[in-house]
């Protein structure tokens, strides 16, 4: 008798009483390699590198964080420019198909948007492992992260809403993570 109510007040106890301590889990991966491109997220930078076709000019490239969403996209309508950079108004040119930004996601950490970098490179395919396969054209852009504002924190870049050339990406560490809550002490 004395074991069962010692079980019912371990029961009562535990009644309303949520475990905080973290599952046992491997860690969240740091950076990584897609098919479109890779992602790195460091302590004061997170980094996303996108593949371009050749037909892509920088100027066309437009990179933005708007509110908390990163958008990479190819805005071609400075075509309707003539040669001199001035446009005569006497015609109006296709500026594309409408197509998908190259990246579109919410941002999982906070960022410092007036110094957003990104830089156009080429680099040999297979680079990274010493290969030294072909030319291709590489989209990096830099986010400095801002500091931590709040309660809450993640260990990704995005979260579940990024997509990349119209297609969603769930990848651990890029848009997939752990968040961290800091829960109010109690009185």
């Amino acid at each position: 008798e004395e074991e069962e109510a010692e079980e019912e007040e371990e029961e009562e106890a535990e009644e309303g009483v949520i475990d905080l301590e973290p599952a046992a889990v491997a860690p969240t991966p740091t950076r990584g390699e897609q098919p479109w491109g890779r992602w790195e997220n460091g302590e004061r930078c997170a980094s996303v590198s996108l593949y371009l076709d050749d037909a892509v000019k920088g100027r066309d490239v437009c990179c933005e964080v708007v509110e908390g969403w990163l958008l990479i996209r190819i805005d071609e309508s400075r075509e309707v420019l003539y040669e001199d950079g001035v446009w005569g108004g006497e015609e109006v040119i296709d500026a594309g198909d409408g197509g998908p930004p190259l990246l579109f996601g919410r941002l999982a950490q906070p960022v410092v948007a007036g110094d957003l970098e990104w830089v156009i490179e080429e680099e040999r395919e297979g680079e990274e492992e010493g290969g030294g396969g072909a030319v291709r054209r590489v989209l990096t852009v830099e986010m400095p992260k801002a500091a931590a504002s709040g309660a809450a924190s993640a260990d990704c870049i995005f979260d579940e809403t990024l997509v990349v050339g119209g297609v969603p990406c769930l990848a651990p560490g890029l848009s997939q993570g752990v968040l961290t809550v800091q829960l109010p002490r109690p009185c």
